[in-house]
C-alpha cells in the first residue's frame, strides 16, 4: 500500500511542459443546489385587506421554494486572444 502512495504522489509531482493553448472554443458544466443562507423573502404582518382582518406570516427562500435544484452548461468562443464570447444554458427547479 505504501508503494502504491508514493506511485501515486511521484506521478501527481511529474511536471509537463506547457502547450500553447490552440481551442477556441470552451465548455463547462455545472450542477448543484442553491441553499439559502438567511433572510426572509418577505416580513410579517398584520392589518385589515378589504376592511378584513389580515396576517401576513413571515417566510423565508425555504419556506417558499424548498431547496432548489440547478444546472447550468457555459459556452465560449475565443474571439481574441483576450476576449471571449459566451453564452449559457441555466435551469432551476424547486
Amino acid at each position: 500500500m505504501k508503494s502504491v502512495l508514493i506511485a501515486a504522489a511521484a506521478l501527481l509531482t511529474m511536471t509537463v511542459p506547457a502547450a500553447a493553448q490552440s481551442a477556441r472554443w470552451s465548455v463547462a458544466f455545472n450542477v448543484g443546489a442553491d441553499v439559502p443562507l438567511s433572510g426572509n423573502v418577505h416580513d410579517g404582518g398584520t392589518g385589515r385587506v378589504l376592511n378584513l382582518p389580515t396576517t401576513v406570516q413571515p417566510r423565508d427562500y425555504r419556506d417558499i421554494y424548498g431547496t432548489p435544484f440547478s444546472w447550468s452548461a457555459d459556452f465560449g468562443y475565443a474571439a481574441t486572444p483576450t476576449s471571449e464570447i459566451r453564452a449559457r444554458v441555466y435551469r432551476t427547479r424547486a
